[in-house]
């Protein structure tokens, strides 16, 4: 059971009212407690319930308490479900205030009780706590309406979009981090204009300033200052006190010591920054027992880790069926069951686009996510889905996973809103990501004369072949090492699949669930596309559905026009694509003539971008032919006839009917008819 599963109960069943939605919020595993929250039907008020865990578990398994299914959105927010919030800010007319000022208020009302979301909800009384945070707050806020705000934020997918206002056409404006370019926190003591707000593009740069310059033979000021010189350019100044300070020539922003610590504070887990500065020994002098692996998980989800492998062996190309490197497969594995809970593939190399259709994989059903690839499974083969509360990536393409990533999302601000903790592993840690590691497939080697392997399959196919394998390892891994005695009670095998479906089962479950059209835009790739007259064209690929069709889109378009659009993409399969219209997402379909073979469906980008160059190449040279070959078609002519191929002469009016042209035609029709017979 994963956050925002909605529950029903029967009539008096502790206090519950029936044909009531109550969500799943957290369960407490060391307080042994489970805690359900309430709201109201008009999205006002919010009541937490307490139960303990095996009162819980009892209502669970007797069915008194009954899972009815999850939605990421709001109950009260369901009419802009489906549709981005930038489309509907520009539908609003002359708005007084943006409704992303409207949101930023309300989340940084609550952005405190958040970060301690956890120990929060561990304590006696949760309600007395918000409360208490509330009468702090300045301007102070009502208690009911912040616990409203910081149970719907939990629930519903930790989003700050959640919080909106119940308007309706709710909307948003351009995402900022401080309002009317205002600096957030307390005022500096040099005056307010020693220092610039952080902003995302700010924030990027210090991620990417610690990952480059991190080094543990120097210290934090070291480090720090090499961060300012190196991304944003700063110098060394000597004032007329004699004070030494950094500044940018070009007057552009760059961070204070604070803020660089705090930005770090929020990507990076404190763990991760002491092996990162310490080293492991250093690190592990300053701690106490670790433990195992999963010794500190309660929950499935709550913790994934990230690893890319190659796979031995060569594929085939597409077009020449020539050995090539076989494509990089990610997995994500959760933490407490082992099951594998991502998958990703990317080309020759582990890139970024592996580490995002992993994610892509984990945020949604696996049942569509194979169907993507042409394969059809039944949901119990692979159940997992949610996005998890904490990730880890070793310093590869993946390191760069907490900062956004396309430029469109900077601007807007976009950051991954569910993800708590991004935690990089230290060089030279062989056992950084152990879970991971020991779940990669292994291929038997010898010491005989070096031989490689051709597979016939390509890269797609390779794919599929990876999700099934995928399957199977979560059903056929043995992993009695994770078996607790109530799972040997239970009486079943010990595979990552049954131990993952015990604990969600039971509502151990950490994972944020996110709606599909979330998943498309936080995850997949954007490319250009063109709306014609006869369908949606990408690289040269022709896509359609039933739903854009029913939008009278192409209705709109001039015979030879088209329109503009974005297409998400799936890199390493393009048998369908997503195009955002007006706001709303539509899943195309390739267009498949009778004459293709079926195989064609299945190839990856690079493939069809490849397809489309030779298809531009063979059109540049069928223009380069075609006035050669008309004055070819025009010489056979001449010598056949004796006459040029456009031999006459134009003459005004129409055709005289006169007696020379009913000779004529008795002629012609004299001869036609002799000819017959």
């Amino acid at each position: 059971m994963i956050t925002g599963s909605k529950l029903k109960a029967p009539e008096g069943f502790k206090g519950l009212t029936k044909d009531v939605e109550y969500y799943f919020l957290a369960s407490d595993g060391k307080a042994n407690r489970a805690r359900l929250v309430f709201f109201d039907e008009k999205g006002t008020t919010a009541s937490l319930l307490t139960f303990s865990r095996p009162e819980f578990d009892l209502a669970l398994t007797n069915g008194d308490l009954v899972e009815c299914g999850s939605d990421p959105t709001p109950p009260w927010l369901k009419g802009i479900s489906g549709t981005s919030v930038d489309q509907l800010e520009k539908d609003r007319v002359r708005p007084t205030k943006s409704y992303d000022e409207m949101v930023n208020n309300r989340y940084l009302a609550i952005a405190n009780l958040v970060e301690n979301s956890e120990d929060i909800l561990s304590s006696d009384r949760p309600e007395s706590v918000i409360n208490a945070h509330a009468d702090q707050l300045s301007p102070k806020q009502v208690g009911a309406r912040l616990r409203f705000w910081f149970f719907t934020y939990l629930v519903f997918g930790r989003s700050k979009w959640a919080l909106m206002p119940k308007f309706d056409r709710c909307g948003k404006g351009k995402r900022v981090q401080a309002a009317d370019g205002k600096i957030l926190g307390r005022p500096p003591k040099s005056g307010l204009k020693s220092r610039f707000p952080a902003t995302p593009e700010m924030q990027a740069s210090i991620i990417n300033g610690f990952i480059k310059y991190n080094d543990k033979t120097k210290s934090d000021a070291e480090i720090f200052g090499d961060v300012l010189v190196g991304e944003f350019g700063c110098v060394p100044l000597t004032t007329s006190k004699g004070k030494k300070k950094f500044y940018q020539p070009e007057g552009k922003p760059f961070p204070t010591k604070g803020q660089y610590d705090y930005y770090l504070g929020q990507v990076i887990s404190t763990k991760a920054y002491r092996k990162a500065r310490r080293g492991p020994s250093g690190a592990r002098a300053k701690s106490g027992f670790i433990g195992s692996f999963s010794h500190d998980l309660v929950n499935v989800n709550q913790l994934v880790e990230f690893d890319g492998y190659n796979p031995k062996g060569k594929i085939s190309g597409l077009l020449e069926g020539s050995a090539m490197d076989s494509a990089c497969v990610v997995r994500g594995v959760c933490g407490l069951s082992g099951a594998v809970v991502a998958l990703g593939f990317s080309e020759n190399k582990e890139n970024m686009e592996a580490y995002r259709m992993a994610l892509f994989s984990m945020a949604i059903r696996k049942v569509k996510f194979a169907s993507l690839f042409g394969l059809t499974i039944r949901e119990e083969e692979w159940p997992t889905y949610g996005l998890p509360q904490n990730i880890v990536f070793d310093r590869g393409p993946g390191s760069t996973m907490g900062v956004p990533i396309r430029s469109e999302a900077v601007a807007r601000g976009e950051m991954m809103s569910w993800l708590s903790r991004l935690e990089l592993t230290p060089t030279h840690s062989g056992q950084s990501k152990a879970t991971v590691e020991s779940s990669h497939p292994r291929t038997k080697s010898d010491n005989d004369q070096p031989t490689h392997f051709h597979s016939s399959l390509n890269f797609v196919e390779m794919s599929k072949r990876h999700i099934l394998q995928a399957i199977y390892d979560n059903h056929a891994s043995d992993a009695e090492g994770k078996m607790t005695p109530e799972m040997l009670e239970g009486g079943f095998s010990p595979t990552p699949h049954n131990i993952y479906k015990f604990y969600s089962d039971l509502g151990y479950d950490a994972g944020t669930e996110v709606s599909f059209d979330y998943a498309v835009r936080e995850f997949l790739t954007p490319h250009p596309a063109h709306i014609k007259r006869s369908g949606v064209y990408f690289y040269g690929r022709k896509y359609n559905s039933s739903k854009l069709i029913d939008t009278e889109v192409f209705d709109r378009i001039a015979l030879n026009g088209q329109i503009s659009v974005t297409a998400y993409v799936m890199t390493m399969c393009v048998r369908h694509i997503w195009i955002e219209l007006e706001g709303v997402l539509y899943e195309l379909d390739f267009v498949k003539p009778a004459s293709v073979h079926p195989s064609s469906v299945d190839i990856s980008l690079s493939d069809l971008q490849v397809l489309n160059e030779n298809r531009l190449r063979g059109k540049a040279q069928l223009r380069e032919e075609q006035p050669a070959i008309l004055q070819d078609r025009n010489a056979q002519f001449l010598h056949a006839t004796g006459k040029a191929w456009d031999s006459g002469t134009r003459r005004l009016g129409r055709p005289a009917k006169g007696g020379a042209a009913e000779r004529d035609a008795a002629d012609q029709k004299r001869l036609m008819g002799k000819g017959h017979d």
